[in-house]
């Protein structure tokens, strides 16, 4: 249809908010919502609402090949291997072959795919396709991880690897990213009660934010800053998302503490300071200060959020993926993609469109949108606003 539709900004902003639920820019399971008989409401109200991933069916074609070749390789997994680290960090016999990769046995990231990836690879199929026998594979991983937790008795603490790595991290020492890992799993485990129903995912998930509360309480700021320096994924936005589902105002305040201000102060003030940046580190950062706008309405969360995307993760979107070199507006030395990086890009690109939207919210016009962002970047924003100018009519 060629013929071009004039609307007003009201009706623009409409049809954008209507596309676009507020929570999009939280984790995919937030974002599609609750496949079984009644959606997951949440306790803290939202102005937008999800809709569920059950409203959506794939015809033949690429995206369905893709989204059965990942169930055919989640159910090929079995769950005594998937649960194998987990099991010994936590003083549960296991015989089960171990798997390699990032789960290697020594390896400090080992529990992100398992006890994360793979809950919410359970968690969303189920919700995309229907099928019982991915929701029954998770509820079984969720119960199993339980025990684990119970088992290693240190006040909710869940994780494939000990404590002694938030020791390390506390002490300056060396150590690979716990938190990054923690993060994952806390976001499996919510997506598998957010799309399946799973109450002792919740549980789980609770008890896991009171372990990092405790384990936060005697850091001060000052150190806490220089921690935070190790990747430490989206522990902010997870724990939003809790703070949501349960009304509960120290997973609020939890959330603020992983506020990163060494990221987050110079966005909103408008400073590009993104290059050279890891992308997988800072992206999902991206993501929770977005929720956290969106939960609080702090204006300093949406600025943070809303310059990142115009800023030097802009260059990252454009490809479609980050390649090799993993950081912000280096060019990628090989056309190989790294999955996690692609993970957290297909969040951010919805929030490039709410970034849009939250400005044009604010009654501001095209011209002050482009005059708003980072410099460097404001060439390429004026060219995607005249395109949509172009197919909308924006006054």
């Amino acid at each position: 249809m060629n013929r071009k539709h004039r609307w007003n900004r009201r009706q623009w902003i409409s049809a954008a908010a209507a596309a676009l639920p507020g929570r999009s820019f939280a984790s995919l399971g937030r974002l599609f919502g609750n496949v079984g008989a009644g959606p997951v409401r949440e306790a803290v109200d939202t102005k937008f609402k999800a809709f569920p991933l059950s409203q959506v069916r794939l015809r033949p074609g690429i995206f369905l090949d893709q989204l059965e070749s990942n169930q055919s390789f989640i159910e090929s997994l079995p769950n005594d291997r998937l649960l194998h680290t987990f099991r010994l960090t936590a003083g549960i016999p296991s015989t089960a072959d171990p798997l390699g990769g990032w789960e290697h046995t020594r390896g400090e990231l080992r529990g992100h795919f398992v006890g994360g990836h793979v809950l919410s690879a359970c968690a969303l199929l189920h919700a995309a396709t229907g099928d019982d026998a991915l929701k029954q594979k998770g509820n079984v991983l969720v119960a199993e991880l339980a025990k684990c937790q119970q088992k290693l008795n240190q006040d909710g603490y869940l994780s494939a690897y000990p404590t002694s790595f938030y020791d390390r991290l506390k002490e300056g020492k060396r150590v690979w990213a716990p938190f990054y890992t923690y993060h994952k799993i806390l976001a499996g485990h919510l997506d598998m009660f957010t799309l399946c129903g799973n109450e002792q995912a919740l549980a789980t998930a609770e008890k896991m934010a009171g372990w990092v509360d405790k384990y936060l309480k005697p850091i001060s700021d000052e150190q806490w800053a220089k921690m935070q320096m190790v990747e430490h994924g989206g522990m902010n936005e997870s724990l939003f998302n809790l703070y949501a589902l349960t009304g509960k105002e120290q997973y609020l305040a939890l959330a603020r503490r992983f506020d990163h201000k060494k990221f987050f102060d110079p966005l909103a003030e408008r400073k590009d300071e993104l290059k050279g940046l890891h992308v997988n580190t800072n992206i999902p950062k991206v993501i929770g200060a977005a929720r956290g706008y969106e939960l609080t309405g702090d204006r300093s969360y949406a600025d943070a959020a809303y310059y990142a995307i115009a800023g030097g993760c802009v260059t990252a979107l454009a490809a479609g993926a980050s390649g090799a070199v993993d950081y912000l507006d280096i060019p990628p030395r090989t056309k190989s993609k790294k999955t996690a990086n692609l993970h957290a890009l297909l969040n951010l690109s919805i929030l490039g469109v709410w970034g849009l939207n939250y400005l044009l919210r604010q009654g501001k016009s095209g011209a002050t949108i482009a005059a708003r962002v980072l410099p460097q970047q404001q060439a390429l924003i004026v060219q995607d606003i005249e395109r949509i100018a172009r197919s909308v009519q924006l006054p």
